[in-house]
């Protein structure tokens, strides 16, 4: 698969999490339908974070690195919602944040080559550039999907007494 492709689509996710974000309060930003679970305003910050400290460092360690992956550190991201205070934040500046964030993966990414060694790996593991790039993206969509989860879920909720299983199933 092309590198623009990748591009084009890591492009739009700001957008896409703009229009799921649009109107939300701050109470609904920090809705949690479980405490296990995160609100829409930790994903946002998770997102932001992911891009900053795990997505852009590692591709780049794993490309241009000797050997592959000499500069990756652990992640925590689970921890980094505690530490991070992520539902104590705003909404609006997180989302700008990841914005910026990924405005400069973007830039990065299309400062590369066409053609990238997607198999360097990082020695005795199977994490390979091209895993990360095409993660990268999963993850993208993997957050969109819980976003609007959540959206369904604070539905659901606040549907009551109606139900809304004439919409269809949840999958």
């Amino acid at each position: 698969m092309k590198l623009e492709h990748f591009i084009l689509r890591l492009e739009t996710t700001p957008d896409v999490l703009g229009a799921l974000l649009r109107g939300v309060s701050p109470q609904t930003a920090r809705w949690k339908p479980s405490p296990e679970r995160w609100s829409m305003l930790e994903v946002v910050c998770h997102m932001a974070d992911e891009e900053r400290k795990d997505f852009r460092p590692r591709l780049k360690s794993l490309l241009f690195d000797e050997p592959p992956g000499l500069n990756i550190t652990p992640i925590d991201p689970p921890a980094w919602v505690v530490e991070g205070k992520y539902n104590a934040r705003d909404l609006i500046a997180m989302l700008e944040d990841f914005r910026q964030e990924r405005t400069i993966s973007l830039e990065w990414l299309r400062t590369l080559p066409e053609v990238l060694d997607l198999e360097r790996r990082l020695s005795d593991t199977k994490m390979t550039a091209g895993v990360v790039l095409h993660s990268w993206l999963a993850h993208d969509y993997l957050h969109v999907r819980q976003i609007t989860r959540l959206h369904f879920d604070l539905l659901e909720l606040e549907a009551q007494p109606f139900m809304i299983d004439y919409a269809g199933e949840w999958r």
